[in-house]
């Protein structure tokens, strides 16, 4: 392929290549033949695992982390991308994973809060964080990472379910419903 090349010649893939392979196979395929960065933009974080090598997490219109995607499901860092990653449905259930859930709702995208912006559904939130937004530094390893108190969350904080109050009546019912009857 030249640059001189009319585009339509630069994706010319076999109608069948989509059904067998699916849109992440797609994907990987295009990446290849064309030789270049895809950027995607999902929430399909299975998708984003099986196709990425890097992946970044907003919040709130935010870059809130950043890594390899190994590093990144491996050990995420920000409270928001630990929920995010606490969320995908396992096959196995193990008893050491705990769901961390976010209270309340997301903030406006008209009018988000001062400082960090998750810091009014995060349990870790400390009094700089309704501040000071956090600025998105890099560790030598390659992980970045928006928030002022990931250390101590990583280093202190077992995986836990996020305080409770802020959770709207109906979403109560629907943990109620949902709860397994514990045995005498």
């Amino acid at each position: 392929m030249r640059w001189g090349a009319p585009a339509s010649s630069w994706l010319q893939f076999d109608a069948n290549l989509v059904e067998r392979a699916g849109p992440p196979g797609v994907l990987r395929a295009v990446k290849r033949r064309v030789g270049a960065a895809i950027v995607l933009i999902t929430h399909d974080l299975g998708v984003v695992a099986e196709i990425a090598e890097r992946v970044m997490v907003m919040y709130a219109g935010r870059k809130v982390e950043e890594a390899p995607v190994a590093e990144l499901f491996r050990s995420p860092r920000h409270p928001y991308t630990q929920a995010l990653l606490s969320a995908i449905p396992r096959l196995h259930a193990d008893a050491s994973r705990r769901r961390r859930l976010l209270p309340g709702e997301p903030p406006s995208p008209i009018a988000p809060p001062s400082g960090c912006h998750l810091h009014p559904r995060c349990q870790f939130a400390a009094p700089r964080c309704t501040e000071e937004s956090p600025a998105l530094l890099a560790e030598p390893d390659g992980h970045a990472t928006a928030c002022h108190l990931w250390r101590d969350i990583v280093s202190s904080q077992p995986p836990a379910i996020a305080a409770e109050p802020g959770f709207s009546p109906e979403l109560e019912r629907l943990f109620r419903a949902f709860e397994r009857p514990t045995a005498n």
